[in-house]
């Protein structure tokens, strides 16, 4: 089991779940209120994380055409971020220390990474796909994303 492992005062107050939603019982039993708040409270650290890491808030008075050519940049780069890298760096931490990365701790770490690496340039256009390659053989990335 990874993480630690929680307290009996805890477990004891874990024991009540209360969902409050407008929907009839018929229309959502407990076992799927349980699954879509598990999904949707992962929407949220992934927003969070997001906002936290990649700069949105840095977009200001752009016209139109540039806020949504910066948004799908970034959404790009989120994605492709997402499915190849941080999935490699997951896979790494976990054979070489048996831990599991978060989102959070790969896009913290990949945030602070030092100019032209990546994350550090406003949209990174071209230097991304130099820095997924160093990052991803990166020993000293993979040991601070499993600190």
């Amino acid at each position: 089991m990874h993480g630690h492992k929680p307290s009996a005062e805890v477990l004891a107050l874990m024991d009540w779940t209360i969902f409050l939603t407008p929907l009839p019982q018929e229309e959502g039993d407990f076992k799927t209120l349980f699954k879509l708040y598990g999904l949707r409270w992962r929407i949220e650290i992934i927003f969070k994380t997001w906002g936290s890491h990649l700069n949105f808030d840095s977009l200001h008075r752009v016209s139109e055409v540039e806020l949504k050519t910066l948004l799908a940049a970034r959404l790009l780069l989120i994605t492709e971020g997402t499915n190849v890298l941080c999935r490699r760096c997951f896979l790494k931490i976990r054979e070489l220390y048996d831990r599991d990365l978060s989102l959070q701790k790969f896009l913290k770490r990949l945030s602070r990474m030092p100019k032209g690496a990546g994350m550090s340039r406003p949209v990174g256009t071209r230097n991304w796909g130099c820095a997924l390659k160093r990052v991803g053989n990166s020993r000293s990335f993979i040991e601070g994303c499993s600190a």
